[in-house]
C-alpha cells in the first residue's frame, strides 16, 4: 500500500524547479513496507522541460484544510497551462536506495476537473495490470492511445471546495450550491510486479489567461476499490 499520509516529503525539487535544491526529483520517504523493509517513492521528470505555475505547491495536497498543513493524504504536482511533463515514478529501499519491485499496489488519480474550457487536465498512464477503475457515473473522458497508454481527460469545471479530503471516503460534497460526487472525478489502477511506471500530466491552454495552471493529485488506495478483494466498487 502507498501511504502518502504517513510518508515524509524528504525532497521536493521536480525538474530542478525547487523549492528544494539538489537532486531533481520528489522523494516520498517511507511510503510503504514490503518484505519487512521500508521503501520510498521517487518522482522524476524526463528531460528538462517541466514548467510549474508554482513549484511550492508540489509535494503534498492537504485537502484545502489549512495552508499550514505539512503532510496530506495525496501527492501533488503543479503544471503550467499549455505544458506537459513526462514522469517516472519508481520505488527504492529507504535505507540502501536500491530499486524495489512491488508485488501489487494501487495508484489512483483524483479531482480530475478543469479550470474551465480554456484549461483542462489530461493524464496518460501505462504499465498497470487492471484499470482504470472508475465510477459508473464517471465524468472523466477515457481513451486508449495508439501507443498503448491510457488517456484520462477532464470534462467538468472545478468548484472552490470540491477537493476530496480522504481517498477512502470519496462521495458527494456540496460546493457552490451544487452537489459533486468526488468518485466521478477519480480513477484507480492496479500494478503488479513493477519497480517503476510512467505518468504524463498535461494542462491544456486554449485561450487561457496568463499564469494559469493545474494541480494534479494522486495517492494509493481509494474506496473506488475494496481493499480486501481489490475489486471495483460502483
Amino acid at each position: 500500500m502507498l501511504d502518502f499520509f504517513n510518508s515524509n516529503l524528504a525532497h521536493n525539487n521536480l525538474g530542478g524547479k525547487g523549492p528544494s535544491a539538489g537532486e531533481a526529483n520528489i522523494r516520498y520517504e517511507a511510503i510503504g513496507v514490503t518484505n519487512g523493509r521500508s521503501f520510498d517513492l521517487i518522482v522524476k521528470a524526463k528531460g528538462p522541460d517541466y514548467t510549474s505555475g508554482n513549484s511550492a505547491d508540489n509535494g503534498y495536497e492537504c485537502g484545502m484544510s489549512t495552508s499550514a498543513c505539512t503532510t496530506g493524504r495525496y501527492g501533488q504536482i503543479d503544471v503550467a497551462a499549455g505544458t506537459s511533463v513526462d514522469l517516472t515514478l519508481s520505488f527504492q529501499d529507504s535505507n540502501t536506495q536500491a530499486p524495489v519491485t512491488l508485488d501489487s499496489f494501487l495508484f489512483s488519480l483524483h479531482d480530475i476537473d478543469q479550470l474551465d474550457a480554456t484549461v483542462k487536465e489530461v493524464m496518460y498512464i501505462s504499465g498497470f495490470s487492471t484499470g482504470p477503475v472508475v465510477s459508473s457515473a464517471t465524468s472523466v473522458n477515457i481513451a486508449v492511445q495508439a501507443d498503448g497508454r491510457t488517456r484520462l481527460k477532464s470534462t467538468q469545471d472545478e468548484c472552490n471546495g470540491d477537493d476530496p479530503l480522504n481517498p477512502m471516503f470519496l462521495g458527494p460534497v456540496t460546493c457552490g450550491g451544487q452537489t459533486i460526487d468526488t468518485k466521478t472525478r477519480a480513477a484507480a489502477f492496479k500494478f503488479e510486479k513493477v519497480s517503476s511506471f510512467a505518468l504524463t500530466l498535461e494542462a491544456t491552454c486554449s485561450g487561457c489567461a496568463p499564469g494559469s495552471h493545474r494541480k494534479f493529485i494522486f495517492t494509493g488506495d481509494t474506496n473506488l476499490v475494496t481493499c480486501g478483494s481489490r475489486q471495483p466498487v460502483y
